[in-house]
Parts: structure tokens; C-alpha cells; sequence
């Protein structure tokens, strides 16, 4: 087993559940946007495009970071704004809520935000309880976005590049793999068929965990908590 082949078996039916179900709950709950938070989502938006390439809500791809959300100045509070307005659902693949809440209140605001996996002892919105690196799968071959400028683009750290990271990840074996794959094995899936694959994804991710023990040294070093 290699990371390209777990991007395969266990990251894509995994990512493909997940849209499947967050498009269900979008369109019930009628929501304006869905925030798709980087980096962790870069792959996931990536196939969102392909699996709903029409929909009757916005889907950003948000540029976001732990830094950006309590450190941000107000230019990165100027780009959240519009954003946040009207019904929104925030969603990050692994996390607690606490920077989100950060944010929340230095913006004086409230949204709607839900996390694929994460420690059931936070109590945060989430989809499954956490088990297996699903971080070290994903990630986004560009820095991590520390600010906005004020025409909307990204602020990175250059100290903080993901490129070669994505790449020895199988990032790109993931994008390919998205190209032309059948969508109704997900599409057409009751909500319990979808966390079904979802946990059985997790569960092949945990018993492969040894490959990410390479790169521990370098997502600590990029972790600037």
C-alpha cells in the first residue's frame, strides 16, 4: 500500500460521501454558500466542481488558516464578511471549532460550521468521531495563507509551502483519479450506505498509518501553534 493507492481505495469515496451528504443538507436546509476551509479541502472542492458542477448555492473555496482566523488583521476580517452573510455552512475535514469560534467573535458574528471528523470529546459538529491521519492525506500545493489582500488574494507564508508535500502524498493521483470516475455508487447512496464508506475510508487510513511517520517532522515544523 502506497499513498497514492490510499488516496484511491480510502481519500476519494471518502471525499465523494462526504459532498454527497453536504450537498443533502445545503439543499434541505436551503443555505446560501457552503466555506470549504483551506487547505485541508483543497482536493475536496476540487471534486465537489466535478460531482455538482450546478448547484442552487454558492461553494467557495475559503482562504483560511488557524493563524488567519485569530491573527488576521482587519483586511482578512474585511474578506470574511461578505462571505458570512446570509445562511452559511463553514466545513473543514479535521479540526475542534475553537479558531472558528475565535473568529466568530471578533467578527461578531455566527455560522453554521460542521468538521468531517473530529475529537468527540470537543463536541464539535462533525460527521464521525476521529480516527485515522485523514489530514495527511489532504492538503493544497500552494503555502499556508496567513492574510488577504484587498482585492482577494492570497497573503502565504513562504516558510509554509505544501507543494512537495502534495505531491509525496499522491495529491496528484487524487486529481487524476477525479477526472472520469462513476459519481452514482455515492450520488445514489441512502445516508447510511455514505458514513458506511466513510468509516470503512477511516478505517484503511488507521491501519495504514505507519506511512505518514515520514513526514511528522515537517507538518510539526509547519504547524505554527
Amino acid at each position: 500500500m502506497t499513498l497514492s493507492d490510499l488516496q484511491l481505495q480510502a481519500n476519494f469515496p471518502l471525499l465523494a460521501s462526504a459532498n454527497v451528504l453536504l450537498d443533502r443538507k445545503l439543499r434541505q436546509g436551503k443555505y446560501t454558500r457552503i466555506l470549504l476551509s483551506a487547505r485541508d479541502c483543497y482536493m475536496q472542492a476540487h471534486l465537489w466542481r466535478r460531482m455538482f458542477p450546478a448547484t442552487p448555492y454558492e461553494v467557495h473555496y475559503w482562504l483560511t488558516s488557524r493563524w488567519a482566523r485569530i491573527k488576521g488583521l482587519n483586511g482578512y476580517l474585511e474578506y470574511c464578511a461578505p462571505l458570512f452573510r446570509g445562511k452559511v455552512l463553514i466545513f473543514d475535514l479535521v479540526g475542534t471549532g475553537e479558531s472558528l469560534q475565535t473568529l466568530f467573535k471578533r467578527m461578531g458574528v455566527s455560522c453554521d460550521y460542521l468538521l468531517l471528523q473530529s475529537d468527540p470529546r470537543k463536541q464539535a459538529p462533525r460527521f464521525l468521531d476521529a480516527e485515522g491521519d485523514l489530514e495527511g492525506l489532504n492538503t493544497a500545493p500552494h503555502p499556508m495563507i496567513i492574510d488577504v489582500t484587498a482585492s482577494g488574494w492570497p497573503i502565504y507564508d513562504p516558510s509554509k509551502d505544501g507543494t512537495e508535500y502534495f505531491a509525496e502524498i499522491g495529491g496528484r493521483a487524487f486529481m487524476e483519479s477525479s477526472k472520469h470516475p462513476h459519481y452514482s455508487e455515492f450520488i445514489d447512496a441512502s445516508e447510511k450506505e455514505l458514513l458506511a464508506k466513510m468509516r470503512q475510508a477511516q478505517k484503511l487510513i488507521a491501519e495504514n498509518d505507519e506511512l505518514f511517520h515520514p513526514f511528522h517532522a515537517l507538518r510539526k515544523a509547519e504547524d505554527w501553534q
